[in-house]
């Protein structure tokens, strides 16, 4: 795992003040893509979003997006220790956090809390507190509080 994680550092140290490239091992935008790319079908790889529009599959970031938060996650949004997009549809684990710009549904965990802009519905986990802008709904659990701007429902 240790070996792992310094190749993974060794790859993305170039990319992370090299905001708009990636490298990918890629066709027709399908596979593995290390860097901050626009669109991925499969695995990707980044320090931190900034140009990000669609990632159907996995995307695995080592810090929340630049904002305004871009882009949609339909699969799996991966934070170490926290991550981020406009929307996430699927499942977000953050060791520190899960945020969503506009909308999170499906299952999400962060260690410290999980935030949506405008709706969070699903099963969600926050350590801390979970809340959004506007509505919750579905089953959330929290270790000092849960907070909606409008409706909870769950």
């Amino acid at each position: 795992m240790r070996t792992f994680l310094l190749l993974l550092l060794l790859l993305l140290t170039p990319l992370v003040s090299q905001a708009r490239q990636s490298v990918g091992v890629m066709v027709n935008d399908v596979g593995l893509s290390i860097g901050d790319s626009k669109e991925v079908t499969g695995l990707r790889l980044n320090f931190r979003d900034r140009n990000m529009r669609m990632v159907r599959g996995v995307n695995a970031t080592i810090w929340t997006a630049h904002e305004p938060m871009r882009g949609t996650v339909n699969g799996v949004a991966l934070g170490l220790p926290a991550t981020s997009a406009e929307y996430i549809t699927g499942y977000g684990w953050g060791l520190f956090g899960v945020g969503a710009e506009k909308d999170l549904t499906g299952v999400a965990f962060g260690g410290l809390g999980v935030g949506a802009g405008r709706n969070l519905t699903g099963l969600v986990s926050g350590g801390l507190g979970v809340g959004a802008g506007e509505n919750v709904s579905g089953l959330i659990l929290a270790g000092l509080g849960v907070g909606a701007g409008g409706d909870f429902n769950g």
